[in-house]
């Protein structure tokens, strides 16, 4: 395990699309970095909103009325197709500094109110979504900063 984390040369940058894309990626990191399963859930949390409420402009209520309609695949395949949608990325890059990995994401949309979801403390928990944010938290990090408009999260995470 550490011969392989040693050979690594960092950072390891990565861009990806769609959802598909994140599972593959965010698994390609989880293995490179021998890290706990539960790193994985809060990484591809973060991951999917980065597509889906930044490069998709996928909001809170729109994805509830889609999930409730059963639309929910279908928008996400139809924006993937639109402009300004379809040329968005999300850029990952995977650091160590001291005795963290520190693994940023970055999507292309207009950003959010990061301050209101990293604050909620489960009051969204009886949704059907809504809880990425506060599981990457609570479970898989040590610390999470977003930085400016909210479309760029730095996760520590110890070595």
């Amino acid at each position: 395990m550490s011969g392989m984390q040693t050979s690594l040369k960092f950072p390891l940058t990565y861009e990806l699309k769609t959802l598909s894309e994140a599972q593959l990626i965010t698994q390609e990191i989880i293995q490179k970095l021998a890290l706990q399963p539960r790193v994985y859930i809060g990484l591809l949390e973060l991951l999917i909103n980065a597509i889906e409420h930044g490069n998709l402009e996928i909001d809170y209520a729109q994805k509830t009325k889609l999930i409730e309609a059963k639309q929910w695949q279908q928008e996400i395949a139809r924006r993937y197709t639109q402009t300004p949608y379809k040329d968005r990325f999300v850029k990952i890059v995977v650091d160590e500094i001291d005795n963290y990995y520190v693994i940023t994401i970055e999507d292309q949309g207009a950003g959010f109110d990061w301050l209101h979801y990293t604050n909620v403390l489960g009051e969204v928990s009886e949704e059907k979504h809504g809880r990425g944010i506060l599981i990457a938290q609570m479970i898989s990090f040590q610390q999470l900063e977003y930085l400016g408009k909210g479309n760029k999260v730095k996760c520590y995470l110890d070595k």
